[in-house]
């Protein structure tokens, strides 16, 4: 394959392409909902530094978020919404940096990793816009920066200790605002494993070097740790109770939580759309859906075809992607797990999928890699699955377009 086409100003207007159509198409019907009001009240009439305060004896880490986008965007729902479009924008081109910067010899699985986290069919937060570009999306986007950062940093020995430190401050911003991504940093481990692995070398040696590569930011995970612990324990702290530290952890429990976000995240959310339709087939909406979902795979179908040069079979990519899936698929649900919420789809709990959107696109790729000898069917499967993810995220758009209009019966 040439990978140099993976190098010309394509990819980011398919990126481009791909945010419009999933997250865009409905934009100027789409306003606010939910959570946003209250965080829109002091917005408008609190100001931007009543954010500060207000968020002390939550998340003191999230305020200087929320001050500093409301100070730069009014609480104007058009414009947040084309923010939230933005900032998705931004999260694909970064999530296909990370997995291009530890996969640079599977690049087409990467950036067919990288779209497929773009249209993760399992969050429908996204048109909360207010709420959740600043309390999730934000700090995720610095957490991508950090892994992309961390792979470039051992890629490149020339520039290691630059890429290692921008590595390690992106960091901070990744994970201190919000608990939703304190699971994600063993990921990390594994990125560096899968380097390091790249050299033949013992196990032994190979397993120490990738521990003292990690170090760096596991210090500052820990770090983390130590402030949530010490945050959680102040009589002044105000938001979920961390349950499994007050109430016995059965395993059978845990072995359901475990089993059922695998099936959700990796398997079910990419097909959920095909339910959803089934139950309304003859809705102008499902038909609507149907249409979108077709032309998304004509162009995604056409598209991958026209990178295919190479009928090869990456066993070693595809095995490493199906456990780094699993991995990241678990550790993403620990933080929603810990506070005893449960992870259910086509609901505000849904937004904890944000924290497996890495494993479930890795785990889905790496199957279809493991599984799927021939490139065209390759192929097939990737631009349905993209595909069906717009379709999914289309029907999101709409239903809260719908919840809007019910909205402005309110006086």
């Amino acid at each position: 394959m040439d990978f140099s086409r993976f190098k010309d100003r394509g990819i980011p207007l398919l990126f481009l392409i791909t945010t419009i159509i999933a997250y865009g198409l409905l934009l100027p019907q789409t306003g606010f909902y939910w959570d946003d009001w209250p965080f829109v009240w002091i917005a408008k009439f609190l100001g931007p530094r009543e954010f500060v305060p207000a968020f002390a004896n939550v998340r003191p880490f999230l305020g200087p978020i929320f001050f500093i986008t409301t100070s730069l965007i009014p609480p104007v729902p058009i414009y947040w919404q084309i923010f939230a479009l933005v900032i998705r924008f931004i999260s694909g081109l970064l999530a296909w940096f990370m997995f291009r910067q530890v996969w640079p010899q599977h690049q087409r699985q990467a950036l067919i990793a990288s779209l497929l986290f773009l249209v993760f069919p399992g969050y429908s937060q996204h048109w909360v816009a207010f709420t959740h570009i600043n309390q999730e999306w934000i700090p995720f986007l610095f957490y991508l920066l950090s892994f992309g950062f961390t792979a470039k940093a051992l890629r490149n020995r020339d520039r290691f200790i630059s890429n290692t430190l921008l590595a390690l401050l992106f960091l901070f911003p990744g994970v201190f605002p919000t608990e939703y991504f304190i699971g994600l940093e063993p990921l990390r481990f594994l990125f560096i494993w899968i380097i390091v692995s790249e050299e033949t070398q013992p196990f032994r040696l190979k397993f120490l070097e990738t521990w003292k590569r990690w170090i760096p930011y596991l210090l500052i995970w820990l770090a983390n740790i130590a402030w949530l612990t010490y945050y959680y324990s102040l009589g002044s702290y105000d938001s979920y109770e961390v349950q499994v530290l007050t109430r016995p952890l059965l395993f059978p429990s845990a072995l359901f939580a475990m089993g059922e976000a695998i099936w959700k995240a990796g398997f079910y959310v990419w097909v959920q759309i095909v339910v959803l339709i089934a139950k309304t087939v003859r809705a102008p909406s499902s038909l609507m859906a149907l249409a979108l979902i077709m032309i998304s795979f004509g162009f995604f179908f056409l598209y991958l075809r026209s990178l295919e040069t190479s009928n090869s079979r990456t066993r070693t990519f595809a095995v490493m992607a199906v456990i780094l899936g699993v991995a990241g698929i678990l550790l993403g649900r620990l933080p929603s797990f810990a506070t005893g919420l449960p992870l259910r789809l086509q609901t505000s709990n849904d937004r904890f999928m944000i924290s497996m959107m890495i494993g479930g696109s890795l785990f889905v790729v790496g199957l279809v890699e493991l599984i799927l000898r021939d490139i065209r069917g390759k192929n097939f499967v990737g631009a349905s699955l993209i595909a069906l993810g717009i379709g999914q995220q289309g029907v999101n758009a709409n239903l809260l377009r719908r919840g809007g209009l019910k909205q402005q019966h309110f006086n």
